[in-house]
Parts: structure tokens; sequence; C-alpha cells
């Protein structure tokens, strides 16, 4: 198929994931034609062929320290396969970065695995034998959300617990915050809503995978094949619960973060009122002092004004009366 191009070219050398919110589902079924046929290498034409691209999260780097910081990495798969409604022939293409799915494959169709799983005798055996490795892909891109969203929720509690459940109040020790904080919450908030995404995204793929093969057992399409078809819809509808029950994790992740980044922002606000009024107090408390100054002021500089007045005249006088009876005394002198 074609359109199998477009799942391969999410992959390769790259910093950081790529390609994150795009998946799909694409189908085709051919019908026998001597274009299409090719009895040599047992294939009638008369066909199904289909794409679709899942993806899982795996943990990379732990830190005891600091949990937070661990690294997880979310990986895609893309899967081709093809199906020969005649003679049960079977093609699988299977790209992804690491060897984990051909290793899972081999241990499937091994001689550990279950026998039905790989027998290929008859057409109606290839198909079980399919819908096996469709359930094991479906399987594979389940693993490791549990604990991913395990690790959120831990990181969340650890940054966010104290805005909820530590009192605040006067004469209380309070943590305050900062932009930062409301900032750091936003970058989780995005992982969540990316998480729900992938969920969502790998829960619609599995629901056209399985609307696929029950329209062509509706069809008549998969004759003598009702049992296996059955049997692959309730394995596959138990996979698509276990996402369905993570995405409602995720999503009421998502809503903890929005309620507690609007606490916190009201906690950050009540700081900055706080701080205005601590200020306004302050100055309060400054304006009364300059009040108490200015009373004493008024109260002892009209006495400052007149002692220094009076003072100053009655020095004056004294000299003009010492230089007069200084001339006094000269003059009787000359008498």
């Amino acid at each position: 198929m074609p359109e199998y191009l477009e799942f391969i070219f999410t992959f390769g050398a790259q910093s950081g994931p790529r390609d994150l919110r795009f998946s799909g589902f694409r189908e085709q079924i051919t019908r026998a034609s001597p274009a299409t046929a090719m009895p040599w290498l047992s294939r009638s034409g008369n066909q199904l062929q289909l794409c679709y691209n899942l993806k899982g999260v795996t943990l990379k780097t732990t830190n005891p320290s600091n949990t937070k910081i661990d690294e997880w990495s979310i990986r895609q798969a893309a899967v081709h396969h093809q199906f020969d409604l005649s003679k049960g022939t079977t093609v699988w293409i299977t790209t992804k970065g690491n060897k984990d799915l051909q290793q899972r494959y081999k241990e499937l169709t091994g001689t550990e695995g279950r026998p039905e799983d790989r027998d290929f005798t008859t057409t109606e055996s290839s198909l079980r034998a399919s819908l096996a490795t469709h359930l094991m892909y479906a399987r594979w891109a389940t693993d490791g959300w549990r604990w991913y969203l395990r690790w959120l929720e831990a990181v969340i509690e650890q940054n966010s617990a104290d805005a909820v459940i530590v009192p605040r109040g006067e004469g209380r020790g309070q943590q305050h915050y900062s932009p930062y904080d409301i900032q750091d919450l936003q970058y989780w908030e995005d992982k969540v809503h990316e998480t729900v995404m992938v969920l969502e995204a790998n829960h619609d793929v599995l629901g056209s995978l399985r609307r696929f093969y029950a329209d062509l057992q509706a069809a008549g399409e998969l004759k003598n094949c009702q049992n296996h078809v059955h049997w692959f819809d309730t394995r596959l509808n138990n996979v698509m619960d276990d996402f369905r029950m993570q995405i409602s994790r995720a999503r009421l992740l998502a809503t903890i973060i929005k309620n507690r980044k609007s606490l916190i922002s009201q906690h950050f606000q009540g700081q900055s009122a706080e701080r205005s009024e601590r200020l306004a107090q302050s100055m309060e408390r400054e304006a009364i002092v300059m009040r108490i100054v200015t009373i004493v002021t008024l109260i002892y500089l009209p006495a400052t004004f007149v002692s220094t007045s009076s003072s100053t005249k009655i020095r004056t006088m004294a000299n003009l009366d010492t230089a007069h009876s200084r001339i006094t005394l000269s003059k009787d002198g000359c008498k």
C-alpha cells in the first residue's frame, strides 16, 4: 500500500519525538484479476491490505534522587499487513526504532508460544494467527502507559500538593509562589494533554481495526472464521477498555492540574495583595510619625523663635549701653 509511506516518514534521525499527533488506519481490499494474481507466490490476488500506527511509552532513564527528571519516550510503530483471502498467505512489514516487536513476534510464533498462533496450514488458521499478531501489537501499545501516568501523578503531587494541604493565613508558615510555579504546571498540563491525545489515537486505531474485521465477517468475506473473529473482537475490546480507563485517568489528571494552577495563581495574587497591604501599613506608620514630628515642631518652633529673637536684641542693647558709657566717660575725662 502506498499509504504506508505516510507512516514511515515519521521515522528517522531526530532530536525529539516527531509527528506524535499523526495517527491513522488505512485499508484496501483487492479482488482477484490477472494483474494482481501471482500463482508462483501463492497469491490469488483476492487479498486484504491494511496499515496503521500505534504508540507506546518506555522509561529511558531514572534518577533515584529526583523522579521528576526521569526520562520517558513515546515511541511509534508502523504496521503493514497483507492477507490472501483465498490462499492464506501473509505478509507483515513492521517499522520501529528497535527490535522490541521483532522479539515479541518470535516469542509469539516460537516453540514456547501457543500452537494456534503459529499454525498456517489452512486459510482459517492463517487468519487466526494474523489476528493474534494484531493483538500482540495492541498489547504492546498498552504497555507502559499505566506507569507513565503514575509517574506524572507523582510529579504533579510533588509540585503542587502544598497549594492544597498547607494552611494559609496570618501567623502561619506559608510557601511563597512565583510565576515559575504556574509556568511549570502549564508544562506538565501540556504533557498530560499530549498523553490524552496519544491514548485516544491508539483507541481509535484499534476501533477501526476491530470494525474492519467485523465488516468483513458481516459481508461474508471470512468464511468459516466466525469464531476467530469473535475471539479477536473480545480480546481487542479488552485492550480498548484498558485504553479508555487510561484516557479517563489522564483527563482527571489534566483537570487536577488546571485546578491547582488556578489555586496557585490565586495564592500568588494573594501574596501580591499581602505585600501591598504591608507596604500600605508601613506608609501609614511613617505618616503618623511625620504628623507627630510636625506637631512637636509647631509647638516648640514659636518659643524657639521668640527666644532666639529676644536674646539677640538684649545682646545688642547691652553692647550699645557699653559703648555709650565709654563715650560718656571719655567726655568727662576731657572735661
